[in-house]
């Protein structure tokens, strides 16, 4: 039996879009009550690089949670366009993984660790793919 790598890199990057939707986009959205769901374990709301300047509270951090659902609708796009084999997948990608990069740099002890390493490797298979 053949592994269809194709279909595993889209799966990856699909896997990496929802990572960026559910921790990225809900969590610093507040859109649900972190503590309620993970109790002494959530995710705290301040970004470790940032700290004093960007909280939930702050006009920022509604911007960058609207950076993590453009993060993960652009991945859904690069998924789609190298499902469907169209030549800018590429072009879209790069951009997305150093948007990517950027966010769990930004809220990187925000979140539980396994987040932010799954999200490296998926930048790094994205890069790869490239």
């Amino acid at each position: 039996m053949e592994i269809d790598w194709h279909l595993i890199f889209v799966i990856a990057i699909v896997v990496h879009a929802i990572g960026h939707f559910f921790p990225g986009f809900v969590h610093t959205s507040d859109l649900i009550n972190v503590q309620t769901i993970f109790g002494p374990n959530a995710p705290n709301n301040k970004s470790w690089l940032l700290t004093g300047q960007l909280n939930l509270e702050s006009s920022i951090t509604k911007l960058i949670s609207v950076l993590f659902l453009v993060t993960a609708i652009g991945f859904l796009a690069v998924a789609g366009a190298f499902w469907f084999e169209v030549s800018w997948w590429k072009m879209l990608a790069v951009p997305m993984v150093v948007l990517s990069s950027a966010l769990f740099v930004i809220w990187f002890n925000s979140f539980p660790i396994n987040i932010p390493i799954g999200a490296a490797i998926g930048n790094i298979v994205v890069l790869y793919g490239v």
